[in-house]
């Protein structure tokens, strides 16, 4: 069983991967993450998502969540792709991140990550 921790939960994409990783077999969502002031904060996740009671709320501590995931799938913002990407190497979490707009010192940041964790940038996730 793979542990998820989705960032940026409540977003159009958030939410569509809460609903996935749902659904999905071998995967459990163990927290969802949200920015401080975001309004939907304390609400669970599955509802936020539409898909019924998850039992997982949305927070705003990701240090705290973290420790509980294996892989954490980032769709937050471009002010917090270096931090959330840092902050799952240092707790030995892979990381995907689907965040856009990056520069090119933030993604050379987050290149140098990859040499000492599991990290995947792709900023551009659409089919078409």
């Amino acid at each position: 069983m793979k542990t998820i921790l989705i960032t940026g939960a409540a977003g159009r994409m958030g939410r569509r991967l809460v609903a996935l990783t749902l659904e999905g077999e071998g995967l459990e969502l163990v927290a969802a993450v949200e920015h401080s002031a975001h309004s939907l904060l304390g609400q669970d996740a599955g509802a936020v998502a539409g898909v019924g009671n998850a039992d997982v709320t949305l927070t705003c501590d990701i240090a705290a969540a973290v420790s509980a995931a294996d892989v954490m799938i980032d769709f937050s913002s471009r002010d917090s792709a270096v931090a959330n990407t840092e902050l799952a190497v240092a707790n030995n979490c892979g990381i995907v991140l689907g965040t856009t707009g990056l520069t090119d010192p933030e993604k050379a940041s987050i290149s140098a990550l990859g040499s000492t964790g599991a990290v995947m940038a792709a900023p551009n996730m659409s089919v078409g």
